[in-house]
């Protein structure tokens, strides 16, 4: 290669230094090729107290709230590791990639004031609202549009998935987490039967005098470590749930002290039995708190028969 090529070569790069530098410092301060600002969350620093997201006039409304207890959505507790990965997801959501500036392509996108999923975010100094639409199956992100505005853009990140999830997926899922290694009496009530499962001194489990099967009483134990529900109930089913007289019952007790026997209560749980033999089973702690749905599998195993457990 001659000086005279190298030079050449040595031009052409200076000369497009030059005009990509004021394309990206345009590009960083939130404007489009065309000079138009992009799309940015502003919340000022501010930090969100309120979260609605509005899916069209029929749709689920979501409301996380912070409160003094944490997060709530609809009242229920929250999931705290999904709204903490949502919160700065929407602090640093930016969109530069304009898609349109026309209103009629406002119901093809899915951001129409009418029918788009409306999202309000709430701090202490002031509100932020914009329409989350569809996603844009080629490019995997969603587009955006701010309220009073025409243009839409399209938004990457996961600030679209998080904020199109149902309101149930918002919700705490596990109901209880028991130290199985601690667990020493398991009383299960069901159908009239009471059944009490005990690990004796030597590391036994036995229902009664009879050795209990190994495999079944593991199975309980490991889902007591992590016992999720399997869904929510409407609101509906859940107010006219009566655990007074409940179909079954568990009542776990662990050995660190506690009665006179040396055990204190670590679970409690009232059941109610499905609809069908199909439909799940509703739960909650036996002194209060949410209601929850078991599968029938769940059930099952977590409330296993005198047969189950003697392993015949």
């Amino acid at each position: 290669m001659t000086r005279k090529h190298l030079r050449f070569i040595l031009l052409v790069l200076a000369v497009g230094l030059v005009l990509y530098i004021p394309l990206a410092l345009w590009r960083s301060e939130g404007r489009t090729s065309d000079g138009e600002p992009g799309f940015r969350i502003e919340l000022d620093g501010g930090v969100p107290t309120v979260v609605r997201v509005i899916d069209g006039p029929a749709g689920d409304t979501i409301r996380l709230e912070r409160g003094a207890d944490g997060w709530r959505m609809n009242g229920y507790r929250a999931d705290s590791t999904k709204v903490a990965n949502l919160l700065p997801a929407l602090d640093t959501a930016r969109a530069d990639d304009l898609v349109s500036r026309n209103p009629a392509n406002h119901s093809r996108l899915g951001v129409t004031d009418a029918d788009g999923r409306r999202v309000e975010i709430q701090t202490d100094g002031g509100r932020f609202v914009f329409h989350l639409g569809r996603r844009d199956l080629a490019s995997g992100g969603y587009f955006v549009r701010r309220v009073g505005t025409d243009s839409v853009f399209r938004l990457h990140g996961p600030v679209g998935g998080y904020l199109g999830r149902s309101p149930d997926a918002w919700r705490v899922r596990t109901i209880a987490r028991v130290d199985s290694s601690a667990v020493r009496e398991l009383v299960i009530r069901r159908g009239g039967e009471k059944l009490v499962v005990a690990r004796g001194d030597d590391g036994v489990w036995r229902l009664g005098d009879a050795p209990a099967d190994s495999a079944s009483l593991a199975t309980m134990l490991r889902m007591l470590s992590e016992l999720s529900t399997s869904g929510f109930p409407s609101d509906s089913a859940a107010r006219s749930a009566d655990f007074g007289a409940p179909d079954a019952s568990l009542d776990v007790f662990s050995e660190d002290g506690g009665d006179a026997i040396g055990r204190t209560l670590a679970l409690s749980l009232r059941l109610l039995a499905g609809p069908d033999e199909e439909g799940p089973w509703l739960a909650r702690s036996a002194d209060g708190g949410e209601v929850v749905e078991l599968s029938k599998i769940q059930v099952r195993r977590l409330l296993p028969s005198r047969e189950t457990l003697l392993g015949t």
